[in-house]
C-alpha cells in the first residue's frame, strides 16, 4: 500500500506553505487565527451568536439550538459541532478560528462561498461540506489541514484553486458530483492519505502533472468526459484502485503498461475499451 506523506499533527497548521505561495495576506489571516482560537464553550457561544445574526433568513435558527449541536471534552474544549441542515448561507469570518478536536458537520446547508479565513480552521476529525451550493473554494484551502476526510460532494464547483496542491487531508478527499471541467497543474503536489474521488464531474482532460499526484487509497475519475490520458500516467502513485470507467477514452498511452496500480484497474464503458488487451499493467482490467 502506498504511504502518502500527510502531516498528522494539525497543531502545525499552515506551518509550511509547500510549493504554492499563499501570499502575505493569507499569512496574515493565519497569524490572526492562531492568536485567537475558538474552542471553549463561551467562545463557541459568541460564534453561534454571529452565525444567527448573519443568517436571519432562518427564523428557526437560535443560539441555543446551535449550542445543543456542540459537544465538549472533559477540559471544556470543543470536540464535535453538528451544523447539518440549518439552512446556513453565510459563515462569519472568525469561523476560521475554530479548533475542533473531533468532527465538523456543515453538510446540507445553502453555503455558496466560504470565508477566506476558512483555511485556518482546525479539524482533527472529519470535515463535511457535502450537499451545499459551493461554487468556489477560498485560496486559503491550501493551508487547511484535516485529520479525517474532507467531503465536498454534491456542490457546484467548476474549478479548484491553484492552492489545492498544498491541502493536506489525512483521510479521503471527496469531490464527486460537482461541475469540475479542469484540474489545476498544482494537483500534482496534492497528497491525500485516503482516496481521492473526482467521479461524476465534467473533466475532459488531465494535466501532465497528474503523474506526481500521490493518493494512498483509490483514485476515482469515473463518469467524466476524459478523452486522452497523459504519458505521465506512468508515474501516478495510487495505493488502491484506479477507476476510469465511463469516460471518452478511445486509446491509451503506451506508458500505462508500466504503471503500478496498488489495486484494480477499471476501464469499462469507454469507446475504445472493446479493442484493448484484456491485461494492462499486469492486471486484468474491469
Amino acid at each position: 500500500m502506498l504511504l502518502v506523506n500527510v502531516n498528522p499533527d494539525l497543531r502545525q497548521l499552515g506551518a509550511t506553505a509547500g510549493t504554492v505561495s499563499l501570499g502575505k495576506d493569507l499569512d496574515r489571516v493565519q497569524a490572526q487565527s492562531e492568536s485567537s482560537k475558538i474552542k471553549t464553550e463561551p467562545q463557541v457561544k459568541e460564534l453561534a451568536e454571529q452565525i444567527v445574526k448573519l443568517n436571519q433568513h432562518n427564523a428557526e435558527l437560535t443560539v441555543e439550538g446551535l449550542m445543543q449541536r456542540a459537544t465538549f471534552d472533559d477540559d471544556g474544549n470543543l470536540k464535535d459541532w453538528n451544523l447539518t441542515g440549518k439552512k446556513l448561507k453565510i459563515l462569519p469570518d472568525i469561523f476560521g478560528c475554530v479548533n475542533a478536536s473531533g468532527d465538523m458537520y456543515l453538510q446540507s446547508n445553502e453555503l455558496q462561498t466560504l470565508p477566506e479565513t476558512f483555511g485556518t480552521l482546525q479539524v482533527w476529525g472529519d470535515l463535511n461540506l457535502r450537499n451545499n451550493q459551493l461554487q468556489t473554494l477560498p485560496e486559503t484551502i491550501g493551508i487547511l489541514r484535516v485529520g479525517g476526510f474532507l467531503n465536498l460532494n454534491n456542490n457546484q464547483l467548476q474549478t479548484l484553486p491553484e492552492t489545492i496542491g498544498t491541502l493536506q487531508v489525512g483521510g479521503d478527499l471527496r469531490l464527486q458530483h460537482n461541475q469540475l471541467q479542469t484540474l489545476p497543474k498544482t494537483i500534482g503536489t496534492l497528497r491525500v492519505g485516503g482516496s481521492l474521488d473526482l467521479g461524476y464531474n465534467k473533466l475532459q482532460a488531465l494535466p501532465e502533472t497528474i503523474g506526481t499526484l500521490q493518493v494512498g487509497g483509490n483514485l476515482y475519475l469515473n463518469y467524466n468526459q476524459v478523452q486522452t490520458l497523459p504519458e505521465t500516467i506512468e508515474t501516478l502513485q495510487v495505493g488502491g484502485d484506479l477507476d476510469l470507467r465511463r469516460n471518452q477514452l478511445e486509446t491509451l498511452p503506451e506508458t500505462i503498461e508500466t504503471h503500478q496500480v496498488g489495486g484494480d484497474l477499471y476501464l469499462c464503458g469507454n469507446p475504445g475499451s472493446g479493442g484493448w488487451p484484456k491485461t494492462i499493467a499486469g492486471k486484468q482490467w474491469k
